[in-house]
């Protein structure tokens, strides 16, 4: 986890120089554009609002504060109040251009939200649970341990500790008929706090986005720029881009878009949030968040961001059509030149040795030099299959003939599973040395093709071991039965819990 930022002088006054946040909080004009943002984009949890619309929303409200507030009033028009919101200087709204029109859609900034957010804070709450959040630490703090210990018998006390703590709820029930019920301080308690923690994965989706999108930005400007070849361009891109997935961040978000679009488990947070819904603690609630219709916000946010990454993807393809299209040009250039070239010398009498190319002799291949076709030889063949001789085989000659190195793919996945319990990774080269290949070649293949479809492994392409395999039964040499080696790419298994902690 990253360290907090020190709140020093130097860096206060950077934020209050170059931060959107602070220069919206500090503006004459705040509370006229937060309220307004506020209720133009979190309250409704719109994503993106074209422009048409929200300067129709923004002349409302305005009309509405003439009302109330003529002395206060705001005096500039919606479309000039957007477009000084939207400049670079301000920050405080972003215009983007979809595609879907020529009107562009405009969504808050991430520094804008998180000014509106820290302004909902600042609200005086008449309900703060303090239970509900003691019982969320204590629950991750049992559940990170969990993941972290390596013990087996440590491992195994706590699984039977959890049996046994559920084999005696049964039998409560079962006495009792009936289960312990919280009370409904405790229901709205724990449904307040789902609620937070579902704004504040909305409100990190605009950062997340927002970083694609500085990516797309760095991307245009290499294109204008760079005097690279493709190669090294595209290297310079997708290195950037790979830094981007492979960080805590990204990783993270491929995580959550995997859980998010599995269908199984759409059905269950579907199933799971209904049945919360319709109790009457909550159904009574006047105002019950963003809960409801979470997933759909959830499915909107990370939509959005995929859209960033498909328009870099565009870009590039852009710039290497572009590319192609300049280096053809050169070449149909050089050719014309030649051509050019060639018949202003026509009908000039050149000396006889005017052109040479020195160490070179070009190899002609006519078409009357090739041989015609010779039909081939007709093999004959000494007995039919019914004139074979009917005798059967030996018991050697069967063995041999049934007998096939059978690999099962899952033994060797329990074996890799096996060493995952006492490390959080393991690579192939400690597996083999651990469990020595018993079917040769088709053993170690075997633990490639396996290695491709697990998850959470990863196959160098630049690091190699060596392994002894062991020779087929009909090779075996009598002095040594180790004599092939084979030259293997590493690769590195990591446990479940490793990529779900990171």
């Amino acid at each position: 986890m990253e360290n907090r930022q020190e709140v020093s002088f130097e860096y206060l006054t950077h934020l209050r120089k170059f931060n959107a946040a602070w220069r919206l909080l500090a503006s004459t004009s705040g509370p006229f554009v937060a309220s307004f943002l506020h209720k133009a984009f979190l309250q409704t949890n719109r994503r993106a609002i074209s422009s048409n619309d929200l300067a129709s929303e923004l002349d409302n409200f305005i009309y509405v504060l003439k009302q109330k507030y003529p002395e206060n009033a705001p005096e500039r028009t919606a479309k000039e109040y957007i477009e000084n919101w939207s400049s670079p200087e301000t920050a405080w709204l972003s215009q983007r251009y979809t595609g879907r029109g020529d009107v562009p859609e405009i969504d808050l900034t991430p520094d804008t939200e998180k000014a509106l957010r820290w302004l909902e804070n600042l609200h005086p709450r008449s309900f703060i649970g303090t239970e509900s959040r003691l019982l969320t630490i204590f629950q991750l703090l049992k559940e990170l341990n969990q993941k972290i210990e390596t013990n087996p018998e440590k491992i195994l006390e706590e699984l039977y500790r959890q049996k046994n703590a559920i084999e005696e709820q049964i039998e409560k029930f079962q006495r009792n008929g009936k289960a312990e019920r919280p009370d409904a301080t405790q229901i709205k308690e724990r449904y307040f706090q789902l609620d937070d923690t579902a704004n504040t994965l909305l409100s990190d989706f605009r950062q997340v986005e927002e970083n694609f999108r500085k990516l797309d930005r760095e991307v245009r400007e290499k294109m204008a720029l760079t005097a690279k070849g493709k190669g090294a361009f595209l290297d310079d891109v997708f290195g950037e881009q790979d830094a981007i997935s492979d960080s805590d961040q990204g990783k993270s978000f491929r995580a959550f878009w995997e859980f998010l679009i599995h269908n199984d488990r759409q059905l269950e947070f579907e199933n799971l949030l209904e049945n919360i819904l319709k109790q009457t603690e909550i159904f009574e609630l006047n105002d019950k968040g963003v809960l409801p219709s979470f997933r759909d916000f959830l499915l909107e946010a990370g939509n959005k961001v995929y859209i960033v990454n498909n328009q870099l993807t565009g870009q590039l393809n852009k710039f290497l059509a572009d590319q192609g299209r300049a280096e053809n040009k050169r070449i149909l250039e050089l050719v014309t030149s030649i051509e050019r070239k060639a018949l202003g010398l026509r009908g000039v009498k050149l000396p006889k040795n005017f052109f040479s190319i020195p160490f070179l002799k070009p190899q002609l291949n006519l078409n009357m030099n090739r041989p015609l076709f010779v039909p081939p030889d007709e093999t004959p063949l000494q007995a039919s299959a019914s004139e074979m001789p009917d005798e059967e085989l030996s018991q050697d000659q069967m063995n041999r003939l049934f007998s096939s190195n059978h690999v099962n793919e899952q033994d060797l996945l329990d074996l890799v599973e096996k060493m995952l319990v006492q490390k959080n990774q393991v690579s192939l080269e400690e597996v083999i040395e651990r469990y020595p290949l018993q079917k040769g070649l088709v053993e170690l293949i075997t633990y490639l093709k396996m290695a491709e479809k697990r998850p959470h492994t990863s196959i160098s392409s630049q690091a190699y071991f060596q392994t002894t395999i062991p020779l087929a039964a009909n090779e075996v040499n009598t002095e040594s039965r180790w004599q092939k080696r084979i030259r293997c790419p590493q690769v590195i298994f990591q446990s479940h819990s490793t990529e779900t902690t990171s």
